[in-house]
């Protein structure tokens, strides 16, 4: 996937959330279950749906506060603002707990995959969190496709299986191992050309000298 691919695929993102931005300007019910869909279907989406809610539900928010202030107790506008009003709260708080769950697998993909973890105990241990809610999330991630693998309910450890990582040096391809900007998580890539984030399928591409290129 190199050049006018790469161009297509961050085109066709962009377009992605702008189609979901005016539906939530438009028609924020819409909008929200069109955002939570993309969130849960797109793994690169879980980690950036929670900063467009948090950004549209303060935009209408704002819109629904004016729009009272300024209605003159107009039934049609106010009916219009308070809509927005309530849209825009249940963004907000929508927004929070998507970042909550974004956050939480960032540390999770942080201490399993660049830190080698694969103890539920001690990867509970290291989030601070309780055992029982780690390996819930845990397996959570392995269904949605963030990890591949499965958990040992025996030794309580997460089982993974061999990720892009180990990929060695052939030919004249020289791999370096790249933190993906969306998800956090290390990915030995091929440098100068283009890839996906094993964990949460994000684009990742590198110049020859292993630098980043920001795209998506």
């Amino acid at each position: 996937m190199e050049g006018k691919q790469w161009n297509a695929q961050v085109a066709k993102d962009s377009r992605d959330w702008a189609f979901i931005v005016v539906l939530l300007v438009l028609c924020w019910p819409i909008g929200l279950l069109m955002l939570l869909r993309k969130s849960n279907v797109d793994r690169s989406a879980t980690f950036k749906g929670g900063g467009v809610a948090g950004v549209m539900g303060w935009i209408l928010t704002i819109l629904g506060l004016f729009g009272m202030l300024g209605s003159r107790f107009e039934v049609a506008t106010m009916i219009t603002s308070a809509g927005l009003l309530t849209g825009g709260i249940l963004l907000i708080v929508k927004s929070k707990q998507m970042n909550a769950k974004a956050k939480k697998y960032r540390l999770y993909i942080s201490i399993v995959v660049n830190e080698g973890e694969t103890s539920i105990d001690r990867i509970a241990q290291s989030a601070g969190m309780d055992a029982d809610e780690v390996q819930i999330a845990l397996q959570e991630m392995l269904d949605r496709g963030f990890f591949h693998g499965h958990i040992n309910q025996k030794t309580r450890e997460l089982v993974l299986a061999k990720s892009g990582v180990e990929a060695k040096d052939v030919g004249n391809i020289q791999f370096a191992v790249v933190r993906c900007e969306n998800c956090g998580a290390d990915n030995k890539v091929a440098l100068g050309h283009v890839q996906r984030c094993a964990y949460c399928r994000s684009l990742i591409r590198t110049n020859a000298d292993g630098s980043l290129v920001s795209g998506r």
